[in-house]
């Protein structure tokens, strides 16, 4: 029991270690790993029928194929979109800036005003944030390509990996270290699908509440928070602010209000009801739980650690059955197809 206690102790140190260790990496290899498990159902569905190399391949292409023909056909517009948005935001603060009381109004633009002692700092700090841009759509657009390229190699290399950990313990050992994998990966698979899901369902109901308020570029803000609500309860901040600030430029402080209850209605509804019962469920996680997980990895890791507090907190209980706990065959119900085990 004691030396149990000791080897979990080592064991999750290592793991928070070599994370800390690989954070100029983690997001690509987090991405990757996201990736082989949101396709693995179709590429194990297809590994039955031909070699898995072979239906990685076939489906990985075939993604491929479609992603580039929704950028081609969609990408353009959303693009326009999207960049008239970031041209009207200026527009639309200026705009609400002037309604606010002079003394409000003026501290509030202290800060942005351009005193001559300061033109020379403000111009270097912008042609340092350009650099910066121009590097980070670099790594964008290299991680575009070396995310689904990593994420088809781990599919076909999973047994590879499975049989290598294997073989670092006794055969004893081996069927309860398998069981282990299998819950890990369900876990993580179980977490993927769940918050793809909930995010889906709130960028759909974004745009819903912004078409019934009247804020226009809805469709952008929505795609925008359905993609930033991957990362559990960010999506908040991309739907408020250009929100209301769209609002209040178009149509005063009502049509304000009336955008801020709908969208935190929204939120509400995804903390009290789409998280517990589509995330908290798949993860045997209580709400609260996922609210600690979330602050402790924030807080360690940043964004990333947002993303990955919750499938390592839902780990949690599979190391401790697995180190001193008594295993049961009941401890999560999931099906073995090889990376990124399903949730029945």
């Amino acid at each position: 029991m004691r030396r149990g206690i000791w080897y979990a102790f080592v064991a999750f140190a290592v793991i928070i270690g070599v994370a800390l260790l690989l954070r100029p990496v983690l997001f690509v290899i987090v991405a990757a790993a996201v990736y082989a498990f949101i396709t693995w159902p179709l590429s194990g569905a297809l590994a039955k029928h031909m070699p898995r190399a072979g239906a990685v391949m076939i489906v990985n292409i075939g993604i491929a194929l479609i992603v580039i023909a929704v950028l081609l056909v969609a990408g353009p517009a959303v693009y326009a979109q999207a960049r008239l948005l970031i041209a009207e935001l200026p527009a639309a603060f200026a705009s609400v800036a002037a309604t606010l009381p002079a003394g409000v109004r003026e501290t509030a633009a202290m800060p942005f005003r351009l005193e001559g002692a300061n033109i020379a700092l403000w111009s270097r700090e912008a042609m340092q944030a350009g650099i910066g841009l121009a590097r980070s759509l670099a790594g964008i657009a290299a991680g575009a390509v070396i995310v689904p390229v990593l994420g088809a190699y781990l599919q076909a290399d999973y047994p590879r990996y499975e049989r290598a950990i294997s073989g670092m313990v006794s055969d004893q050992k081996q069927r309860a270290l398998a069981q282990l994998l299998r819950e890990l990966s369900g876990v993580a698979a179980a977490f993927i699908r769940a918050q793809l899901i909930v995010s889906a369902i709130v960028g759909f109901l974004i745009y819903a509440v912004l078409l019934v308020a009247g804020v226009p570029f809805a469709p952008v803000i929505a795609l925008a928070t359905a993609i930033t609500d991957l990362i559990p309860y960010l999506g908040g901040l991309v739907a408020l602010v250009p929100s209301i600030l769209l609002a209040l430029a178009t149509g005063g402080m009502a049509k304000a209000i009336l955008a801020v209850l709908l969208i935190l209605a929204v939120f509400g509804a995804e903390a009290h009801l789409l998280q517990p019962q589509i995330v908290g469920v798949r993860t045997h996680l209580p709400p609260s739980a996922i609210v600690i997980s979330l602050l402790v990895g924030g807080t360690l890791f940043g964004v990333m650690g947002l993303y990955l507090a919750v499938p390592f907190a839902a780990s949690l209980p599979i190391f401790y059955r697995f180190f001193w706990g008594e295993r049961s065959d009941e401890s999560l119900p999931i099906r073995s197809i090889g990376l990124g085990q399903t949730q029945l």
